[in-house]
């Protein structure tokens, strides 16, 4: 995908978490929403390409 995930085990759910993270992106800088929302946008378009097949082929 050309970029990390981190693998989060969560101990008391029968789950996982998934997550990429964004280096110094302050939230409270409402002038670089629109980038962080592009940033975002552009990580899941990659990941659903990623993972959609190979959550298809275990049902």
């Amino acid at each position: 995908m050309g970029f990390e995930l981190d693998w989060q085990e969560l101990p008391d759910a029968h789950a996982c978490r998934i997550a990429t993270w964004r280096q110094d992106s302050p939230i409270e800088d409402e002038t670089q929403w629109d980038a962080y929302l592009d940033w975002f946008v552009q990580r899941i378009v990659k990941m659903n390409a990623v993972f959609r097949p190979v959550i298809q082929a275990l049902a």
